[in-house]
């Protein structure tokens, strides 16, 4: 084709400007999974509405490094370490169960406290497995007496405890011991 040098300018920029419209009109078409493509990582310092947004809602692992404010309930249904300090406000144990024991049986805590019920005068034995400071409360439940055997067991005065009925014995575990803090009869 032989056009005047001048036409052929106006048919290079005519030609380029209608390139440039072809590729905005598929780049504007695409643009949200061009997006999704090119989406940088989550950054260290994403807030956490931002993950969410990202639609980011389950996690292998998470460290944290700053503070952590749930506003609702929080669930871990794994275990959960913290070093430093655990600050509880109106704390609840909510772990209350009825046991009915046999004689010999060892109890191994996976709850706070326990009401124990037996068909007759039985021996219980506190297993050493359990969580440095963890708290325990035994409920003498019934009118046979259920005695705490003196194996790893730090009593007020050395000896087995035993409950009667609506004796209360509240324990906490150290050291591969459960010590007794309180025993109150009748309550």
């Amino acid at each position: 084709m032989n056009l005047k040098p001048e036409y052929k300018e106006k048919l290079v920029q005519a030609f380029t400007a209608f390139i440039i419209v072809v590729i905005s009109v598929i780049a504007s078409m695409f643009a949200d999974t061009l997006m999704e493509i090119g989406q940088p990582p989550i950054s260290p310092i994403a807030t956490p509405e931002a993950i969410v947004q990202l639609g980011t809602t389950n996690f292998d692992d998470m460290e944290l490094s700053g503070d952590l404010t749930v506003g609702d309930d929080l669930t871990v249904t794994d275990d959960a370490s913290i070093d430093g300090d655990l600050t509880l406000s109106g704390l609840t144990y909510n772990s209350f169960t009825n046991l009915t024991i046999t004689n010999g049986y060892v109890l191994t805590p996976t709850k706070t406290v326990y009401a124990l019920d037996s068909a007759s005068a039985v021996t219980l034995t506190l297993a050493a497995s359990a969580s440095e400071g963890q708290p325990l409360i035994l409920i003498g439940d019934d009118a046979n007496n259920v005695t705490i055997a003196d194996t790893n067991l730090r009593s007020h005065d050395g000896a087995a405890l035993v409950l009667g009925q609506y004796d209360v014995a509240m324990l906490v575990y150290q050291d591969a011991e459960w010590i007794q803090l309180v025993e109150l009869a009748n309550q």
